[in-house]
């Protein structure tokens, strides 16, 4: 999963066309929108299609030092200043940036489309949601790019609404500051748990693992919440993740997809509908079911042989 794809409603946006900062030539319209957001943060929503390769100035010298994480929809971007410094802003990733000052400029891609949420904090304020006594990382220069992490099936859920949200003429805001900071818990690494992960896993942990991956299996019609599953076995969340990755070389989200989808494929050849394989797996809507089943398997699932209920097993 590469591309959000809903979009904003482009009435709403401030439209202006870019400009290169190198040729000083203009290159195409630029879609711009400050969305609703909490008390400290704002939110960001850009959509660039230019003409030709476009190169445009950034400079800022916020009053106290930022956070950004950028979420990219769509499209590649890529951010170089003058020091030399570059960061690239990938489709389907989330990316944290820190910065004290910016001074450079975005490229573009000509005839490409790029669109990015982009949520910016003042570091001090972060401090309210972090362990006390847990440092902020900092940047020793004017910008370090802190990670950049594919998007998660819960990223991309919480995104979807977000942007609902967001775009709705009265928004409401308690639902727009659990989604912001349920998109910012899952990617900044701070605080006592984000240094826990680093550490290798011990024998108890891995057994924790274990058992997750056997909560999952018993329960593939449940929707799934991280945070929800790592309680359950008693791990943090980034726990829970280093966990999969080592024992499984794969997220919860995609330990979760793999055991619908064999489950899906055994309940087709025993003979089940379509409807009936995707309620038992966790899917509400059998459209959306066959849409995942056909990504993962590389065939739709009405292709599944199916075993008549009714014959007698032979052997």
């Amino acid at each position: 999963m590469n591309i959000i794809h809903i979009r904003m409603a482009t009435a709403s946006f401030h439209m202006r066309t870019a400009q290169d900062d190198v040729t000083g030539q203009e290159t195409g319209p630029c879609l711009t929108r400050t969305l609703p957001a909490i008390q400290d943060f704002r939110l960001l929503y850009t959509e660039y299609r230019p003409d030709r390769d476009l190169a445009e100035a950034s400079r800022q010298q916020p009053a106290r030092p930022l956070m950004v994480l950028t979420f990219g929809l769509e499209g590649e971007s890529a951010f170089r200043n003058r020091s030399g410094t570059e960061l690239v802003f990938k489709p389907g990733h989330a990316t944290l940036t820190a910065f004290r000052t910016s001074d450079g400029a975005r490229h573009y891609q000509g005839k490409r489309a790029v669109r990015q949420l982009r949520m910016i904090v003042p570091q001090d304020a972060l401090a309210q949601y972090c362990e006390p006594g847990t440092d902020m990382p900092l940047p020793d220069t004017d910008i370090l790019q802190l990670s950049a992490r594919p998007l998660s099936s819960s990223d991309h859920n919480a995104l979807e609404a977000l942007l609902c949200q967001a775009s709705r003429p009265r928004p409401d805001r308690l639902q727009l500051h659990i989604l912001m900071l349920q998109l910012l818990a899952g990617q900044l690494p701070v605080g006592p748990a984000a240094l826990d992960s680093q550490r290798p896993l011990g024998q108890r942990e891995l057994d924790r693992i274990d058992l997750a991956y056997r909560l999952l299996a018993e329960e593939l019609g449940q929707p799934l919440s991280i945070t929800a599953l790592a309680a359950r076995v008693g791990l943090n969340v980034n726990k829970l993740r280093q966990g999969f990755a080592t024992r499984f070389r794969a997220s919860p989200g995609q330990v979760l997809l793999m055991l619908r989808m064999r489950k899906a494929q055994a309940l087709l050849q025993a003979g089940c509908q379509v409807a009936e394989a995707a309620y038992a797996v966790g899917y509400g809507h059998p459209s959306n079911f066959s849409a995942a089943f056909s990504r993962f398997h590389g065939y739709p699932p009405k292709a599944v042989f199916k075993v008549p209920r009714n014959l007698p097993a032979h052997g």
